[in-house]
């Protein structure tokens, strides 16, 4: 999906051709089906009380269970860190995290985003380092600080934004399960007017925080799951302020921070590669 510039906005990515059959970890469709596996597996041998907060409501993006794990700073943090492990909770992010067909997706997703958005993620990279020397990232094939895990059973998400989420650079979402594409579980995105086919395997790159998006319903009796990465906002903010949060500093030094940093709206945009510059992009970033 272009703009109205023919930045590239949103990426729609089929599943990898497989090298052979033969292949480590076998055909693409297998390690999806494998690991939405594990997700039905994870979620039905944990307590409900893991996923779901009573005194907090009903889940805003959907009533189904999910899990989020890797960096992460916001919501009261005094200093950007993983997510909690602790508890059943726990017991399902270390699953997650010795997966080897959980870790394929998250590499796929990561080479998808190198490819279409080599100046975003070459930002990214650059901006977080001096936090990921000691905190590495969740998975070895993957760029991507964090991630959720939407263990469903019907993951079927309301339209939201994902606020928290760094502008200019997309999050990935790959669908797995056993549904019918052709009758539910498209993507929507409204602020387009856009709803697409969005079969088990397939990965779609969208800038969360920026454009509203969710999913249609599927039949009874079907399943659906979703694995995201994305980078939280919080994690640059910390780095752009020297490794110290914001409300330490006095309102003079904000200023003089903001008004030299690359995160406003034009700087953000311009991350966005065109159409016709996505070569010439690749070669800038060096990645």
């Amino acid at each position: 999906v272009l703009d109205s510039e023919r930045r590239i906005i949103v990426t729609f990515v089929g599943p990898p051709k497989d090298r052979s059959a033969t292949a480590e970890g076998g055909a693409w469709a297998d390690a999806v089906g494998r690991a939405a596996a594990l997700f039905e597996h994870l979620r039905t041998s944990t307590p409900r009380s893991a996923f779901f907060n009573s005194s907090k409501g009903p889940p805003r993006r959907g009533g189904f269970a999910a899990v989020s794990f890797g960096l992460s700073y916001g919501g009261g943090q005094e200093d950007p860190g993983r997510l909690s492990r602790r508890g059943p909770k726990g017991r399902v992010i270390d699953a997650l995290l010795s997966s080897s067909d959980v870790g394929r997706i998250a590499g796929f997703q990561s080479s998808a985003l190198r490819y279409w958005y080599p100046l975003a993620l070459s930002h990214m990279r650059r901006s977080i380092k001096p936090l990921t020397r000691s905190k590495p990232v969740n998975f070895e094939h993957s760029e991507y600080p964090t991630a959720t895990a939407n263990l469903g059973p019907q993951t079927v998400c309301l339209g939201h934004n994902d606020s928290t989420n760094y502008p200019s650079l997309p999050c990935a979402v790959t669908a797995m399960g056993s549904f019918d594409p052709d009758l539910g579980g498209h993507l929507v995105l409204p602020d387009l007017n856009i709803k697409v086919r969005f079969p088990a395997g397939c990965t779609v790159l969208l800038p969360s925080a920026g454009l509203r998006h969710g999913n249609t319903p599927i039949s009874e009796g079907e399943t659906r799951y979703s694995f995201t990465q994305y980078c939280p906002g919080g994690l640059l903010r910390w780095v752009r302020y020297g490794l110290r949060p914001k409300k330490g500093l006095d309102a003079a030094k904000v200023r003089e921070i903001d008004a030299t940093s690359d995160d406003g709206w034009g700087a953000q945009l311009s991350r966005f590669s065109k159409l016709e510059e996505i070569v010439e992009d690749r070669r800038r970033a060096s990645l």
